[in-house]
């Protein structure tokens, strides 16, 4: 269901629906400021205490802030009239003179860019990340297509995805957001280009003009980071790098191992990673029209993690995975028998002799066997025939078909699991 925001009740909703705190109450609450929990443009954040108990982030506005009074404001208006389960919520906020703070639910895993740096006490898996970018997606959604008018972020970035102690992802900070006019608007024509760089849309950054594909494009620079474990610019402040650039080299090699953060150590399934790395750099064309809606990311990522679970569920099965196995050993030309036609079962040999890259042959092998492991003959068969050469297709489409494959049908039965592919 939409929620519309009405621009004739904005202050008054914010009277309403947040409680006021003074000064004297965030000074209590944080006891004195006393343990900061990051940092921003805005200024510092604090952990602070309510009286029932509950721990809230305080956020309080630097007086040399270059963001000022009015990006205070800005916030506080959007996180007043906005509620989602992956929207951070405001309990508060305090202003009093020259004091200013924010009270906000606090979310105890911090944000996605701590989760993912190297300084991380542990490694972020596979399925948490594909789940913190489907939260997000699902956040954005919302902003985008659930709120009358639209709302545009302006400023998605991984410091700005708060995580859970159940890692679920809430999208914050909303100081630099703008809201369209009306329902019918399309885009909103700013002064200069607010954001990060790094995320920042390159057709927005030309043109001043922003629309909601502007924010798919700083959400596809944080899905880059999430799938390589890199910053959105790598390199030296010399000679800088973008994400977008660097996976788009190991792209053309078709090394998706190159790509996925080695901190895994391969505990992630080809193909779902595969999938999100494709969703990634669709929100990525530096031609905002090319990009999908969120909604449609949104989808996609739902797809993503339910693949990875069902591949998940499937590898825990030890003896699944010794029947497949037993099925890849031995193959060579002579298992070839009659015409399938003719009712015959048969082992097909896996590997004809072609040269491949490691790469190509870990991910090719593993897509033929999750088809088998799933009882799907046909996309079997298809990946088979794609490590023959008999098709010319990139490792993405490739993925494709082993998406579609692990996709379609994940009631397993041991007849399906003894499967020997006919031809």
């Amino acid at each position: 269901m939409s929620h519309r925001i009405s621009s004739s009740s904005k202050k008054e909703q914010l009277k309403l629906k947040n409680q006021t705190f003074s000064y004297s109450e965030v000074l209590n609450i944080t006891n004195g400021f006393e343990i900061m929990i990051g940092k921003g443009g805005f200024g510092e954040v604090y952990l602070g205490t309510l009286q029932s108990g509950e721990r809230v982030a305080v956020k309080k506005l630097s007086l040399s802030s270059n963001q000022g009074y009015k990006e205070f404001k800005s916030e506080a208006k959007f996180l007043t009239l906005v509620h989602h389960r992956n929207v951070v919520s405001l309990v508060g906020y305090c202003d009093e003179g020259d004091a200013k703070a924010l009270i906000y639910e606090y979310l105890s895993k911090g944000n996605l860019q701590e989760q993912l740096s190297d300084k991380s006490s542990s490694v972020l898996g596979w399925k948490e990340r594909v789940q913190i970018a489907l939260d997000a997606a699902s956040g954005l959604d919302y902003l985008h297509n659930g709120c009358k008018p639209p709302i545009i972020h302006r400023d998605l970035k991984g410091s700005n995805i708060l995580v859970d102690e159940n890692m679920h992802a809430k999208i914050s900070d909303f100081g630099l957001s703008r809201t369209f006019a009306n329902d019918s608007d399309t885009h909103v024509l700013t002064n200069y280009p607010g954001g990060t760089p790094g995320y920042i849309d390159p057709e927005y950054h030309y043109s001043g003009i922003l629309n909601k594909r502007s924010d798919v494009y700083s959400f596809g620079v944080i899905l880059l980071e999430l799938i390589t474990g890199q910053p959105a610019i790598r390199g030296t402040p010399e000679k800088p790098s973008h994400i977008h650039s660097w996976v788009k080299s190991k792209l053309e090699a078709g090394d998706i191992q190159a790509i996925v953060d080695p901190r895994l150590e391969g505990n992630y399934h080809v193909a779902s990673a595969w999938k999100f790395l494709d969703i990634a750099m669709s929100c990525l064309p530096h031609v905002a029209i090319q990009r999908p809606d969120i909604s449609h990311i949104t989808s996609e990522l739902k797809d993503c993690l339910s693949l990875e679970v069902s591949l998940q569920r499937t590898a825990s099965n030890n003896v699944h995975s010794f029947l497949v196995d037993s099925m890849l050993i031995d193959f060579n030309e002579s298992d070839i028998g009659p015409n399938p036609r003719d009712g015959a079962r048969y082992q097909y040999p896996f590997w004809k002799k072609r040269q491949l890259c490691e790469s190509e042959r870990c991910s090719e092998m593993y897509f033929f066997k999750e088809a088998c492991m799933l009882g799907d003959r046909d996309s079997a068969q298809m990946a088979h025939r794609s490590t023959n050469m008999e098709t010319h297709e990139s490792p993405i489409q490739q993925a494709h078909h082993a998406e579609e494959a692990v996709l379609m049908d994940e009631r397993l039965t041991m007849s399906r699991l003894i499967l020997v592919v006919e031809l």
